[in-house]
């Protein structure tokens, strides 16, 4: 790639230098910013673009006056990853995920949302709670339950990962206090 295209090789050394970062600042804290977080998952999704191109599309919509609240890290990361990695099955084109992130009274809600083939009925159940066997999958649901018992120690069992699925897509959502760092 370097010798092809010399700018789209230092692009994407500079994310993945920030995606090093971002993990190296996300492994020291319990907490970083919305805003944080989305460039994190901003690196991972060019990463991703850059080894299979076009195959997903990935649409934020999130509040510009949420990025200042504090969520745990790796979040946003952990549930489109597993979007890009389970929800499509090797299907080439037509992936779409969209990550949002909108203010409620007293909280927010963090939704992820794919139109892939959905998760088998069966395990949906466990997933976030404990390991899961999947004969569609080759995963476990170990991330997911990592994200759950980080989100529930943090926030109480309201913040737990909420999944729905049927054959036209998986929602993963969460719900997290509106907590802001002190100035």
């Amino acid at each position: 790639m370097v010798r092809l295209d010399s700018e789209k090789a230092r692009q994407l050394l500079s994310q993945l230098s920030d995606f090093f970062r971002a993990n190296l600042v996300g492994a020291r804290s319990n907490l970083v910013t919305l805003g944080q977080e989305l460039d994190h998952v901003k690196a991972y999704q060019s990463l991703e673009q850059a080894r299979f191109p076009g195959r997903y599309q990935l649409d934020f919509q999130v509040d510009e006056g949420l990025l200042p609240v504090l969520v745990p890290p790796f979040i946003l990361q952990v549930l489109v990853e597993n979007a890009f990695k389970h929800a499509f099955k090797g299907r080439k084109a037509g992936n779409e995920i969209k990550l949002e992130v909108k203010e409620e009274v007293d909280d927010i809600l963090i939704t992820v949302q794919d139109n892939g083939f959905g998760m088998e009925p069966s395990i949906l159940k466990d997933l976030g709670q404990k390991e899961v066997k999947s004969s569609q999958s080759k995963g476990t649901g170990t991330a997911l339950l990592n994200l759950n018992k980080r989100l529930t120690n943090l926030f109480g069992l309201d913040s737990q990962l909420k999944v729905d699925s049927s054959e036209s897509g998986t929602t993963v959502s969460c719900h997290l206090p509106k907590t802001r760092r002190e100035e």
